[in-house]
């Protein structure tokens, strides 16, 4: 049985990381054009390396961004590699793309 509540816990944990806040949800953006953030301010580098799915390390670059006060997450195209990295750029824009 404590096996078992080890790893319902466990899961729990990262089903949390895995999802936007609704804070979140409505704060931030994701691009792959840089056009769209030529006129925001460059706030840092967002990196994920731990995660396999793409789309729930998109969600970890999106949840930094948040936490650097940006609003828009960049992401270049990626080389590809064996490293499970994802990168972004943190952007903080006075209009959110596609509004």
């Amino acid at each position: 049985m404590p096996k078992t509540r080890a790893l319902v816990a466990i899961a729990v944990i990262f089903a949390g990381c895995a999802s936007l806040t609704p804070q979140e949800r409505a704060g931030v953006r994701l691009t792959r054009d840089n056009n769209l953030v030529r006129e925001c301010k460059w706030l840092g580098q967002v990196e994920t390396s731990w995660e396999a799915n793409n789309k729930r390390a998109e969600i970890q670059l999106m949840k930094k961004t948040f936490a650097l006060g940006g609003n828009v997450v960049f992401i270049a195209p990626q080389p590809k590699s064996f490293t499970l990295r994802l990168t972004g750029d943190a952007y903080r824009c006075a209009t959110l793309p596609g509004q």
